[in-house]
């Protein structure tokens, strides 16, 4: 006497919908079946099964066991209907001796196994444990991938606010490789002449860092429309997630990860006003029209970690500069993977407008790059642009040959076109200038820091190189000083050689600073 079907819920083991036109066949699955905890429902031929896969839905099924010799339709033929219904749903295909080149064919069709006849209780409750796991698996996966492509869809939405009136100023170039969470750009009109732009890179790619994403953007997008600062936002947020979310999920620590690190820029393009205040973002870099880089490197921690959210804040008059640079950390793990310098990865991004997602270089992660251009009217290729800046210290001179590659791979790879024979002599005033800063400067010291920076002008094929060290420098007379530099046995020969091969040379802040040019060949076309 068959036995009523027994709701899932009552019996989470699976429910198990069992296919057989043998009635001594049916009895024994579905009492090994019940037995075994699971709940079943029989149908004594493919079409009444397709009847009852229709009428009640595949997911309210875990598994499906059905024989392969039934009149009409058979096994196979049911098994090619439930893939075009629903691929999670898992079919075990029994079959009598001698019809092993059916096993393959339903394997390959896809059934997720299969049980030879005779069929023992535990062959069929084995089998049947495994279906209903992979099952489970597979939609799992399904409702988390609905799940990322809803908050996607939503995390995009948020993304794409941008002020109409910035567009001839701004260059965006982003490289998303997940569906949500990763990099987002937001600019506001807060004013007459008066714009915040938000840039930010989300930890993760889960539904939790589309949650995190979405709802820090609505918050950005709801002060906005209530005149209020950017800035108070991202404050607010910061309480949110410490002072409220976290000290409320103490168990699961809901929002602890993923993390969101951001920047703000408050633009005033009638004052020409630059305001920067950064919450554990990469390093933020401006150029000026004299070809110097200055690096914005503050906020050091998460928003979500802090226990108070104090932005540093950093002015810059944009009558003085070029543009402004700010990108997510993928760029950086790429240009480590590439072994180069970030900022001649992120030249030759823009220079060359790089496929970063399908062509030959692709991205490791998320990438978003803002290039914001101070002055619209002048153009690109007559501004400098950032190439490398690098940090060493003092003690790292003896690691002056490592060094000297990553600037040699730099340099060839934003520059392959222009540096024709002039390669040998920059490096050797790089290295004879860093080395100066290293030993001099900064005494050898790995308490202390120098800075190099190359700037490159498409327009001038020039090369402009700046070395910043601590030291203090010396009260000397600095046309006597270039003098001795142009002795080529004097006791600075390392300075004389950078003198001589550079197309221009000079001192400043009492020998602390060195800046020097090299005017490239052009392309030949």
């Amino acid at each position: 006497m068959p036995i009523d079907p027994i709701s899932p819920k009552e019996h989470p083991k699976g429910h198990i919908l069992v296919v057989e036109d043998d009635p001594m066949g049916a009895a024994f699955f579905q009492s090994s079946l019940v037995t075994a905890g699971f709940s079943v429902d029989l149908c004594s031929d493919a079409r009444k099964a397709v009847h009852k896969l229709t009428t009640l839905g595949c997911d309210n099924f875990d598994a499906v066991l059905t024989d392969y010799r039934m009149p009409g339709m058979n096994g196979l033929d049911l098994l090619h209907w439930i893939n075009a219904q629903d691929q999670t749903l898992s079919t075990v295909m029994v079959t009598a001796q001698g019809e092993r080149d059916l096993i393959k064919q339903s394997m390959s069709t896809g059934a997720r196994d299969f049980l030879d006849k005779p069929v023992t209780h535990q062959q069929l409750t084995s089998v049947i444990e495994k279906a209903v796991q992979q099952t489970r698996r597979l939609r799992h996966f399904e409702n988390t991938q609905q799940s990322l492509a809803a908050a996607g869809r939503m995390d995009h939405l948020f993304s794409n606010v941008r002020a109409e009136e910035l567009n001839e100023f701004i260059d965006v170039r982003h490289v998303p490789l997940h569906e949500v969470g990763g990099d987002f750009l937001n600019i506001f009109k807060v004013g007459p002449g008066k714009f915040s732009a938000v840039i930010g890179d989300v930890s993760g790619h889960d539904v939790k860092a589309a949650f995190v994403s979405s709802y820090f953007q609505g918050l950005l997008r709801g002060f906005s429309e209530t005149q209020t600062s950017a800035l108070d936002a991202i404050c607010k947020f910061n309480d949110i997630l410490v002072k409220e979310w976290d000290e409320r999920n103490t168990e699961n620590r809901l929002i602890t990860s993923p993390t969101l690190s951001v920047a703000l820029f408050e633009i005033d393009i009638e004052q020409n006003l630059l305001k920067i205040f950064s919450c554990g973002f990469p390093p933020v870099y401006i150029c000026d029209q004299d070809g110097f880089i200055h690096t914005q490197n503050i906020g050091s921690f998460p928003i979500g970690w802090m226990p108070d959210c104090q932005p540093e804040e950093f002015a810059f008059d944009m009558a003085r500069g070029s543009c402004l640079l700010a990108f997510t950390d993928g760029l950086m793990d790429l240009a480590i993977e590439l072994e180069i310098n970030t900022l001649s990865l992120l030249f030759v991004l823009f220079r060359e407008n790089l496929d970063l997602k399908n062509g030959p270089l692709q991205a490791v992660d998320d990438i978003l790059v803002l290039r914001y251009q101070f002055n619209c009217k002048v153009p690109t290729q007559s501004l400098f642009h950032p190439i490398i800046q690098e940090q060493y210290t003092g003690a790292d001179v003896d690691d002056m040959d490592r060094i000297e590659a990553v600037w040699r791979r730099s340099l060839q790879f934003s520059l392959q076109e222009e540096l024709g024979d002039r390669l040998f002599e920059l490096l050797i005033c790089i290295r004879e200038g860093v080395i100066n800063a290293m030993i001099h400067g900064c005494e050898r010291s790995s308490e202390k820091v120098c800075t190099l920076t190359m700037t490159y002008n498409p327009e001038k094929y020039l090369v402009r190189v700046r070395i910043d060290d601590p030291g203090k420098g010396h009260n000397f007379d600095l046309q006597k000083r270039l003098k001795e530099l142009a002795n080529p046995d004097g006791k600075h020969l390392g300075l004389g050689i950078i003198q001589h091969l550079s197309d221009s040379f000079s001192i400043e802040n009492k020998g602390s600073t060195l800046i020097f040019d090299f005017f490239l060949t052009p392309a030949q076309s």
